[in-house]
C-alpha cells in the first residue's frame, strides 16, 4: 500500500504494542552525556540491545532576541547481530523529537502518538524494509 493516500489515526488514545514477552530495561547509567539501558535477558555483551536516551532542554537562542531553542528527546534502539561469517554487525532505529517551548502536554503526547503510528503501522513497512515508498 502507497503511504501517499493512506490514513493514520489523528487523536488516537494510543500506540501500543500486544502479545510479546515482557522485557526488563536495565540502566547502564549515563555515557556521553545519555542514559544508556540494556535489555534485561541479553546475557551475552556481543550480542546485547541497547537503550539510549538523551533530553536537552531549551535555552535562550542569541540569534532571536526573545527567542528560545527547542527541547529535545533523542532516542536509539541497538540491534546486534552476529553473522554468518563471524563478524558483528549492528543495526540501529534512531529518533528525535523537538518541541515548541510552549507546547502543552496535550499537545506533546498527540504528537508521540501521531508520530509513532510511523514506527508501529504495518503501512510503513515496506518503507522501512526496503525503501518504497509506493
Amino acid at each position: 500500500m502507497a503511504i501517499s493516500g493512506s490514513t493514520i489515526l489523528e487523536g488516537a488514545a494510543t500506540v501500543a504494542a500486544s502479545g510479546g514477552t515482557a522485557v526488563t530495561l536495565t540502566s547502564l547509567g549515563a555515557q556521553n552525556g545519555k542514559n544508556v539501558f540494556i535489555f534485561s535477558t541479553d546475557a551475552s555483551a556481543l550480542t546485547a540491545r541497547t537503550l539510549t536516551l538523551g533530553a536537552t532542554l531549551s535555552r535562550p537562542n542569541p540569534s532571536s532576541p526573545g527567542g528560545y531553542t527547542q527541547s529535545r528527546r533523542t532516542g536509539a534502539f541497538a540491534f546486534p547481530k552476529v553473522r554468518a561469517d563471524g563478524t558483528r554487525g549492528i543495526s540501529t532505529f534512531k529518533w528525535e523529537c523537538g518541541f515548541d517551548i510552549e507546547l502543552t502536554d496535550a499537545e506533546i503526547e498527540a504528537m508521540c502518538e501521531t508520530s509513532g503510528q510511523s514506527i508501529a503501522a504495518a503501512l510503513f513497512l515496506p518503507f522501512y524494509k526496503t525503501g518504497n515508498l509506493s
